[in-house]
């Protein structure tokens, strides 16, 4: 649950915090259930996903998708925290690529790797079968809007997804920033994203 301490992380120039980012995520995935002809089917991990899959391998998180299959799923979103930065992880099932949209235009070749061995583990321990790898590609794109602060990774992790999840277009930029943080306010204390 989101608390007024936590919706504080959405005034200007100040640092999301794991709790914005997963209620964020929630009402994204809740959005794309309501409207399953508008929006993209996705699912969302929470923001613990990526740190326990890269700090205690595969048979940690395997449980984590009992009830859910992820190849059914248009996009799989994993936010990423890396030395206190936001990036967004992206398994895109149907077109076979792995994305880290990282707003500082990092490589993430590691956190990259991590996405590609989870699917191909994945295949195996769900659907009790080795999935061709072969076709899969990996990016980090650059050709996205990058923050020019410190402090917007988060917000730009979730607009990424959001726009991601309804195939749009990334039409935003750093001045764009307070406006959005000000919309997410708007949604999160309705549970609701337009």
């Amino acid at each position: 649950m989101v608390s007024f301490n936590d919706i504080y992380k959405l005034e200007p120039q100040v640092w999301l915090n794991d709790e914005i980012i997963n209620f964020y995520m929630e009402m994204l995935s809740d959005r794309s259930k309501a409207n399953p002809k508008e929006y993209l089917d996705i699912h969302c991990f929470n923001t613990f996903f990526f740190s326990t899959l890269s700090e205690s391998g595969y048979q940690k998180v395997r449980r984590w998708t009992k009830r859910i299959d992820i190849f059914s799923k248009d996009l799989v979103f994993a936010p990423i925290n890396q030395s206190l930065h936001w990036t967004l992880g992206v398994i895109d099932i149907k077109n076979k690529k792995v994305y880290v949209y990282d707003s500082l235009g990092g490589a993430h070749q590691r956190g990259l790797k991590l996405l590609l061995d989870y699917v191909e583990q994945e295949h195996l321990d769900k659907k009790k079968d080795t999935l061709d790898m072969s076709e899969w590609t990996s990016s980090a794109p650059k050709d996205i809007p990058h923050q020019e602060n410190m402090s917007d990774c988060g917000v730009f992790t979730c607009t990424f997804a959001e726009r991601l999840s309804r195939n749009h277009e990334m039409d935003f930029s750093q001045k764009d920033m307070n406006l959005i943080r000000r919309r997410m306010v708007l949604d999160i204390s309705r549970k609701h994203i337009s």
